[in-house]
């Protein structure tokens, strides 16, 4: 971990300009949701960066299918099975287990095991990744792999206005209202 270091303290000036990079595409398209015709704007004008700024012999925008809604689908068919599953408890208690049960296990496939039940619900759309490469001026003794996202995860408001702390109340009183 620290060789690698040694490698890019040397080149802080480089970071500076990665920095600054950053912020002109934050600021310039603040909303980059997967598959968005957002975010291909910006693989557009990284792969011409990498290519014309950086010294990379080929940038290439490699298109996948996404559906990005599908990550925190699930969250709504779970919350809506425990509402319906505490109501019907106090009519058909049977129901009402079998409510939270399809919510735990929806919970438990889509989000722990990373299964894709509802994946298909959503509509897919179009994603972009950029890759390039950079030839060595010398003997080859290693090689480099920078990773980041096009794409900006969308954040929840409370947390936005509030930050993590926000959740973490959302938590504490989940938990005693559980308790109770």
């Amino acid at each position: 971990f620290s060789e690698g270091f040694k490698i890019i303290l040397p080149c802080q000036n480089l970071s500076v300009e990665f920095a600054d990079e950053i912020a002109d595409i934050c600021a310039t398209h603040p909303s980059r949701s997967a598959g968005s015709e957002s975010e291909v704007a910006v693989a557009e004008r990284m792969a011409d960066t990498l290519k014309n700024q950086c010294g990379c012999a080929d940038a290439e925008i490699h298109k996948f299918q996404v559906r990005p809604q599908a990550l925190t689908g699930w969250v709504y068919f779970a919350m809506t099975c425990f509402a319906l599953g505490i109501i019907s408890f106090f009519f058909i208690p049977l129901l009402g287990v079998l409510l939270h049960t399809f919510g735990v296990v929806a919970m438990v496939l889509q989000y722990v095991f990373r299964y894709p039940c509802f994946d298909k619900l959503y509509l897919p759309q179009e994603s972009a990744n950029v890759t390039a490469f950079r030839k060595c001026s010398g003997e080859v003794q290693g090689r480099i792999i920078f990773n980041g996202h096009l794409d900006a995860n969308w954040h929840h408001p409370i947390n936005t206005k509030i930050g993590g702390k926000a959740h973490a109340i959302v938590i504490i009183l989940s938990l005693v209202g559980a308790l109770i």
